[in-house]
């Protein structure tokens, strides 16, 4: 499976309706990134990287950078509650948006190692864009999409943060984006909350707790104006 076709440009008039198209755009992305490795699935610092590369004008796995370093996306978690099994964490071999896998093909997880799993966009109630789960109850990955004029400001988060602590037991979520300002008022000692640029893949801390507090993360991805599915 391709990449999305989708190009990302930085038309500062974007409408805020474009998040119907903002939000097939994302779900695409996660759908393609989960089929890199074949039906084994795939593991999470080569999904992300992917999933960046796929909001590329062209597709390339991207690579993250911190403090002008190389980091790999699971280091983001060092230190926070039960997330020692991020870097091992693997991503489902996904069916398209909303489609079910029938069980036969789920009984091909137990019986030749495969790892076949589900990308669902989300209820309103579930209070979140769409999410991952594997023949498990419990999504695997929550993202939320916001696609908007204006930037992701601290009551945009403080509305996310609420929304997810009303409908799951989470302990990391993906926030799309177009752009996020900065949060000078952070009132979350043990959420996290870290920045990735998608089209360069340079990461920023908006809040790191302090080493024992961390508890909960939330991962900025920025991806700049969407323009027109490429041709």
């Amino acid at each position: 499976m391709e990449g999305k076709g989708f190009s990302v440009s930085e038309n500062k008039a974007a409408r805020s309706n474009n998040y119907k198209t903002f939000e097939n755009m994302i779900s695409h992305a996660i759908f393609c990134a989960s089929r890199r490795n074949g039906v084994a699935g795939i593991i999470f610092d080569n999904f992300f990287g992917w999933l960046l590369g796929e909001l590329q004008d062209d597709l390339t796995m991207v690579e993250m950078t911190l403090d002008s370093k190389l980091i790999v996306p699971s280091k983001l978690f060092d230190g926070y509650t039960g997330k020692k099994y991020m870097p091992s964490m693997s991503i489902p071999f996904l069916a398209p948006p909303n489609a079910e896998w029938p069980q036969r093909i789920f009984d091909l997880n137990t019986d030749f190692d495969c790892n076949f799993g589900h990308l669902v966009r989300a209820r309103n109630d579930e209070r979140c864009g769409v999410y991952v789960k594997g023949e498990e109850r419990t999504p695997l990955l929550l993202c939320e999409c916001k696609y908007w004029p204006r930037t992701v400001d601290i009551d945009t988060m403080r509305g996310i943060i609420k929304g997810l602590n009303e409908a799951w037991e989470w302990t990391f979520v993906l926030v799309f984006c177009v752009a996020s300002a900065n949060f000078r008022a952070w009132e979350e000692t043990k959420i996290g909350c870290v920045n990735i640029d998608s089209q360069n893949g340079r990461v920023e801390w908006k809040y790191q707790p302090e080493e024992g507090d961390r508890e909960k993360l939330i991962i900025i991805v920025e991806t700049g104006v969407i323009g027109s599915p490429a041709a």
